[in-house]
């Protein structure tokens, strides 16, 4: 039997919330009833929900895109604005 682990992070609390229910494979949400649906199976999960102000590079990189956009993005080197938030993101510090 397959048993395969599969690892949830959110900054959207009430995202995390849905998905944690009992009820969350009737959700009218597809993504949530998808993860539901993995969840019933044999698959080891975990879901965490990371507050925004703890990951702010990733909140800088996420907006730095639109957010229409399907295409891959990939950096050679990482912008000029986000080093100060890597640092800091290192040292475990916050604005």
């Amino acid at each position: 039997m397959d048993n395969s682990n599969f690892k949830i992070q959110s900054d959207c609390a009430e995202a995390v919330k849905l998905i944690k229910t009992d009820n969350a494979y009737m959700s009218p949400i597809s993504l949530v009833r998808a993860i539901a649906a993995l969840r019933q199976k044999t698959w080891a999960t975990e879901i965490t929900w990371i507050p925004r102000t703890s990951n702010l590079p990733v909140d800088m990189l996420a907006k730095s895109v639109d957010p229409n956009s399907t295409d891959f993005h990939e950096l050679a080197e990482p912008p000029v604005a986000l080093i100060p938030l890597l640092s800091m993101d290192t040292l475990h510090l916050s604005l």
